[in-house]
């Protein structure tokens, strides 16, 4: 792939720019994902950290529920997680949290999860350019 990407370039480049421009694109490719985890101390947030950390190209962060909400948010901001997943609990308080944390990180999703009903819901800010009243209909249906 990387012959194919030198050959596609201005001949202009010299072989310090295309080096230079290799190693952008392999940084980017090889920058691990960065997930932030918040709970209680609990098996369930363990079993989270230890599944994602054991993925490849994952960095996990994990903080404990007894971090006031407003820490917790600074840190997200601070940051910018590509995920950040709330293990619900006593922590659940504020219903507002997942989309508070997409206005200050809209690239991110926020997953929350809850032992009470085995649920997980994904939250995920998404911009979708409307042609057709089609376009609208499918993400309506979904």
């Amino acid at each position: 792939m990387m012959q194919a990407l030198s050959n596609t370039f201005d001949p202009e480049y010299s072989a310090s720019d295309l080096k230079e421009i290799r190693g952008t694109v392999e940084a980017q490719n090889s920058k691990p994902k960065a997930a932030i985890l918040w709970g209680p101390e609990d098996m369930l947030s363990s079993a989270v950290e230890v599944l994602l950390s054991q993925q490849s190209g994952w960095q996990v962060t994990r903080l404990s529920d007894q971090h006031s909400i407003q820490t917790f948010i600074k840190i997200v901001e601070m940051l910018k997680p590509d995920v950040v997943i709330i293990h619900q609990g006593d922590c659940a308080a504020v219903s507002d949290l997942p989309m508070k944390i997409l206005q200050i990180n809209p690239g991110s999703k926020v997953i929350t999860l809850s032992l009470e009903n085995n649920s997980m819901e994904v939250y995920h800010k998404q911009k979708v350019c409307v042609k057709e009243v089609s376009d609208l209909l499918l993400m309506v249906e979904g």
